[in-house]
């Protein structure tokens, strides 16, 4: 795949459509402690980039596991691996839960759906999604979900720029008298 469409695609899954419900909820009620968070990002990102990569490449390295293995043998890379599955598995599990929660609140049961008799169980959302995802994955591989990542991505950021546009208007305000507020 083009290393730009994965570059792009890789934004969408750092955020997540999670991030994008969650954290203007944790800013409104934390004010602004989550910028640690975000600084914590970007301190991790520059470590991968400016460290972890060239040692990669320098020791011809696929992934840390690997690393871990020839510096500290092979139960140090069965625990990495082991504890990075677990993290993942309870992450995606997390997400897409919330996910089925929102389909299920704003899709299949509120006043619009009961009208025209649309009702699924929290159930059949969570098979119907996962065989979609089965689907999609077995008939496309990694290209499927590189395309998936990338338009994942567009359509946040889209939701974002959209989302922005919407609190500017009900709020009265132009772009120009906006963005001349922060300067």
């Amino acid at each position: 795949s083009n290393w730009l469409l994965v570059a792009f695609g890789m934004i969408g899954t750092s955020l997540s459509g999670v991030t994008f419900v969650s954290v203007p909820g944790t800013v409104g009620t934390g004010g602004f402690t989550y910028f640690q968070v975000v600084l914590g990002y970007f301190l991790g990102y520059f470590v991968v980039a400016f460290v972890l990569l060239p040692l990669y490449y320098k020791l011809k390295l696929t992934s840390i596991y690997t690393y871990l293995n020839e510096r500290f043998g092979f139960n140090s890379y069965q625990t990495g691996a082991i504890f990075f599955i677990i993290s993942r598995t309870l992450g995606a599990t997390a997400r897409l839960y919330l996910v089925i929660n929102i389909l299920d609140l704003l899709i299949f049961h509120n006043d619009i759906t009961k009208a025209t008799d649309i009702s699924w169980s929290f159930v059949a959302i969570s098979v119907a999604i996962l065989l979609m995802i089965l689907a999609y994955t077995f008939k496309g591989g990694v290209k499927t979900i590189v395309w998936t990542d990338t338009l994942q991505t567009v359509f946040m950021l889209g939701a974002l720029l959209i989302t922005v546009g919407y609190i500017l208007t009900k709020m009265n305000l132009g772009i120009g008298e906006t963005w001349s507020q922060f300067q």
